[in-house]
């Protein structure tokens, strides 16, 4: 569970994507989007789901967050079409979270400060400018130091990989 922002943008973030976070990501981040719902008491496609992950309530923070993370959703699900030539299995429960959104209430509404979810013992902790770095370049040296066994893109691989 999480959101790999390595840019503030929803759509080039999911264009940043590796080959396995495509197929993977879209269904954690409806499941973070149907956690919201049900927290509110409106029954989900989906069940909730870690609750107390940093991703899941930055998602359900403000409702700029929500929209920011649907759109998100949805560049994910374009990648994975354009990368497998197959529609994500929950594709149509992003449709019904985008579709019920006006039945949702936020106290906050714009954006906040990305989640991070990253965890103590990983490399790129190590790095003596980890924590002066913006949590979009935090992702980044993430996926770089990190999750180097699963690079893999079969398109959109990102300038800042080495």
């Amino acid at each position: 569970m999480n959101i790999f922002t390595t840019t503030a943008c929803p759509d080039q973030s999911a264009r940043c994507l590796v080959d396995k976070h495509v197929i993977k990501q879209g269904l954690e981040c409806t499941q973070m989007l149907c956690t919201t719902y049900n927290i509110q008491g409106i029954q989900a496609p989906y069940r909730s789901c870690h609750l107390n992950h940093p991703s899941t309530k930055w998602t359900r923070a403000s409702l700029d967050n929500f929209q920011w993370l649907i759109q998100h959703t949805y560049s994910i699900f374009d990648e994975y079409t354009a990368r497998y030539n197959k529609i994500h299995k929950s594709q149509a429960v992003l449709e019904w979270c985008k579709n019920n959104i006006n039945l949702l209430k936020f106290d906050f509404h714009s954006l906040t400060p990305f989640a991070i979810a990253i965890a103590d013992d990983k490399i790129c902790r190590t790095l003596p400018e980890f924590d002066s770095l913006s949590t979009t370049d935090k992702y980044r040296k993430y996926i770089l130091l990190d999750k180097k066994h699963i690079h893999a893109w079969k398109r959109n691989k990102p300038d800042w990989i080495i």
